[in-house]
């Protein structure tokens, strides 16, 4: 987060706002209108471009800008795009608004808690934490190096909101275990990787 400036020095940054000519101050009441919408996210993007994501062709022309984002044109196909398309975040709006959000993330809020900060809809919260977690997956890295530990481990398979079940109906507190002539349960193995 960024630091706030303290009352002191919001004071003398106004006295020195006073003294600017009409001119000077248009320029910075369009600034303030207009802040640099550009978040770190888009801006990581941005510098993973290197090739087309319709043909996948590596020889790329930059092509303008579109609302503060860089646009490319394949040579080969000779479609444009940015660094945007063909990944979750394509078509998602208030791009001012995903850096706070990612942030509430990392803090562990609960979606509730995540939309009224960042001033958006619990829906909107609910796909945006899915998008930035599936955008995640393609962004890190995936090889493992060092000392690498390898274990699994295994869940009752969720049929949560099928409408038809596979097993009976389980009632609440009995445990698989302790039914096991009743009762079958599939399992669903994870595995799980940790380097060290």
């Amino acid at each position: 987060m960024e630091k706030n400036i303290n009352s002191t020095e919001f004071s003398e940054l106004k006295q020195r706002v006073k003294k600017l000519s009409p001119k000077q101050k248009k320029q910075l009441e369009g600034m303030l209108s207009k802040p640099d919408d550009m978040s770190c996210i888009t801006k990581l993007l941005d510098a993973k471009v290197d090739q087309c994501p319709h043909c996948q062709c590596n020889e790329l022309d930059k092509w303008g800008t579109s609302g503060n984002r860089q646009r490319y044109r394949c040579k080969s196909c000779r479609r444009t795009f940015n660094a945007l398309t063909g990944t979750e975040l394509n078509g998602m709006h208030h791009q001012d608004k995903w850096e706070h959000y990612v942030e509430t993330m990392l803090e562990g809020s609960y979606l509730r808690k995540a939309a009224k900060e960042c001033g958006i809809a619990l829906s909107t919260s609910f796909r945006w934490r899915h998008k930035f977690l599936k955008l995640t997956d393609k962004l890190t890295d995936r090889r493992l190096e060092g000392i690498v530990e390898i274990d699994e481990t295994y869940f009752n398979l969720s049929e949560k909101g099928s409408r038809v079940l596979n097993r009976k109906a389980r009632k609440r507190g009995t445990d698989i275990r302790w039914k096991k002539s009743k009762w079958w349960s599939p399992k669903t193995e994870v595995d799980t990787f940790l380097t060290k």
